[in-house]
Parts: structure tokens; sequence; C-alpha cells
């Protein structure tokens, strides 16, 4: 063989020999990529629960955040029977006194004394005029007839709103 050819087998041989060596390399590179891809991936599967269960955590404190903040305006706004009856009570006319108010469900019955029929008529117009106690009336005003006691009893009845406030409820469909 001569000597050029030798030189070219031994260059073929050195460069066939560092391919394959870089190829070892590479090989044993990509295992530990595909080993290290696996430990990742099983990692994931063992946290994906977790991932789901801070999910679901989020989600139900929105949900508590959001209720929470209708119980707050809810407090800050009286309820219309509340509201109905804080009307009936503040400050009535001077020579009305209100002795009782009960709510039975819708029906709404005040009692008290007053100096004449007049003033209890008075008091009731004003009263319906406020909104929500448009239905209320004199169901009976009596004077007593004994004792010294001028001041006749009165007692007005009415109905309070059943349903809350806002817009009306929509009709479901068939």
């Amino acid at each position: 063989m001569s000597p050029l050819v030798k030189t070219v087998l031994l260059a073929s041989l050195a460069a066939l020999i560092a391919a394959g060596v870089r190829f070892g390399v590479t090989s044993a590179r990509a295992t530990e990529t595909e080993q290290a891809l696996a430990d990742l991936s099983s990692r994931l599967d063992e946290l994906g629960p977790l991932v789901t269960a801070v999910e679901e955590l989020r989600q139900a404190r929105h949900t508590v955040e959001m209720k929470t903040e209708v119980v707050r305006e809810l407090r800050n706004q009286p309820s219309v029977p509340g509201r109905l009856l804080g009307q009936l009570l503040a400050a009535p006319p001077s020579g009305v006194t209100v002795e009782e108010v009960s709510a039975r469900g819708s029906k709404l019955e005040v009692s008290g004394r007053a100096e004449s029929l007049d003033r209890v008529g008075r008091w009731l117009q004003e009263l319906q005029s406020r909104d929500g106690l448009e239905g209320l009336d004199l169901e009976g005003f009596e004077v007593p007839r004994r004792g010294k006691q001028k001041w006749g009893e009165f007692t007005l009845t009415g109905r309070l709103p059943v349903r809350a406030e806002g817009p009306e409820p929509s009709e479901p469909e068939p």
C-alpha cells in the first residue's frame, strides 16, 4: 500500500473515530435529557391534583367574596319591611302615640292613642304618601267613655310588600 493511501485511510479512520465519539457523547446527552424529561413529567403528574385543588380554592374564595359583598350591601340597606317600620316609628306627629307595631307575614297592624281622629287622619295621609305604605288604612278609632282619659285608641292596618325591591323577576320559560 502506498504511503498516500495509508495516510488517507488513517485520516478517514480518525474522522470516523471522532464522529463516533461525538455520537456517543450526543447519545449520552440525549439519554440524560430523556431521563430529565421523564422526571419532570412524573413531578408534573404529582403536582396536577395540587394545581386543581388550588384552582378550586381560588374559585371558592371568589364565591365567598361575592357573597360577603352581598351581605355587606344588605346590612347597609334595611329591608323593605324594616324600612317601612322605621318610617312608622320615626317621630309620629304631636298628639299621636304609637304603642304597638306588629307584622305577621305581610299583614301590618299599628295601634296607639291620639288626641283626635283628625290627628290620626293627617298622620295616615302622611304615611300613605311614603313609598311602600300606600295600602295603610284606619281600621278603627274609639274614644273611651269612662275615666279621665280623653285620647282615643286607633288601629291602622295594611300589607307590607312581599317581594324585595329590584327588577321584576322573569317568568320561567315553559
